[in-house]
């Protein structure tokens, strides 16, 4: 085992005690007795400073779903960390040459999550464990701080994760090619679905959650705004946040998210359940948050006939190429016959 995938085995376990006391100070009796005193839950303090966006706290169960995807995602990483032991193991076969290949591999390109990530990740658990601390001691402005490391956090693992798929794959003509070479379709799979999807699932919803803790401090703490004004402000940023997001990730992030849609399903069941909270006819921010609906429902059913084109049009250029080979090897193997 090189040394780099010795260090990257010990920050995978790391992240994952993290995780593990991350979970346990989210819940209310865990995090007691952790500290030793009654604690105020969570719900209490949103209810004690609702706003005018607050989703049902029906839609806060989302919270399951997240961990249990994260949990999930941490599974695989410890995987992804210990699977270059066990020779062959992570191609799903022992070839003749895999020594020669595994040595001209790079430590880091064994494996499909990179130290960044781990100390990404592990900031978010921290700032989640403080967060939860913070919020249920009404200190509005520190929760706002620790909801924007977290972001930082979750968007930096992201960003590691795309940067080193970019290393593992090569240009877009490599492709899969490349990646197949030291990785097997499990790992393909598994980083998008676990890892692509269980990243974006807790970071789309991290993100909402910044702007209503936003919302809350500006105006129960600060007071320079209203609590309908600050709503409106953070639901156009929202809107613009969704708009920014679609471009990009149709863009220059395609590659990376070709099978991604958890996102706008998260912002979908965190509207939905704000416009059900707090519909009022004519209010403005009923309007706003209607027409934020529609954005993101546009944007849903844009993005699923994008990934159906192009996944057709991708078929189809397999095809062609295939075509163009055939008659190429088949005029190989004959010139091969007849030196023979």
């Amino acid at each position: 085992m090189s040394a780099v995938s010795g260090w990257l085995a010990v920050l995978s376990v790391s992240t994952v005690v993290l995780f593990a006391l991350n979970l346990a100070f989210n819940n209310d009796g865990s995090r007691s007795a952790i500290l030793g005193e009654d604690v105020q839950p969570v719900g209490e303090v949103s209810d004690e400073f609702d706003s005018t966006i607050t989703p049902r706290g029906i839609a806060f169960a989302i919270w399951g779903l997240i961990y249990f995807w994260n949990a999930v995602l941490m599974v695989f990483a410890l995987y992804d960390a210990f699977a270059p032991l066990f020779r062959g193991f992570r191609r799903g076969r022992v070839t003749s040459d895999y020594h020669a290949e595994e040595e001209a591999a790079s430590g880091l390109d064994k494996h499909l999550l990179t130290p960044l990530f781990y100390l990404s990740y592990s900031l978010t658990c921290v700032s989640s464990a403080v967060w939860i601390y913070v919020w249920t001691n009404e200190k509005l402005g520190l929760s706002v701080l620790f909801l924007l490391l977290m972001n930082v956090g979750l968007w930096g693992a992201i960003a590691a994760v795309f940067s080193h798929y970019r290393s593992l794959t090569g240009g877009r003509k490599e492709g899969f090619t490349k990646f197949q070479r030291n990785f097997s379709r499990f790992d393909f799979f598994g980083f998008h679905a676990f890892v692509v999807n269980g990243l974006f699932i807790y970071a789309t919803w991290v993100a909402v959650a910044l702007l209503l803790n936003l919302t809350t401090w500006v105006a129960f703490d600060l007071k320079t705004l209203s609590a309908e004004r600050m709503a409106t402000v953070s639901l156009v940023i929202l809107i613009c946040e969704v708009a920014l997001w679609f471009t990009a990730q149709n863009t220059f992030l395609e590659r990376y998210t070709r099978y991604l849609v958890i996102d706008y399903l998260v912002l979908f069941w965190a509207v939905g359940w704000s416009l059900d909270k707090n519909y009022k006819a004519g209010a403005t921010n009923t309007i706003v948050t209607i027409a934020l609906l529609a954005l993101i429902g546009l944007c849903f059913v844009v993005r699923i006939c994008l990934l159906i084109g192009r996944a057709i049009h991708r078929r189809a250029e397999s095809t062609r190429t295939q075509e163009r080979e055939e008659p190429a090897k088949a005029t190989a193997t004959g010139g091969s016959a007849c030196v023979v």
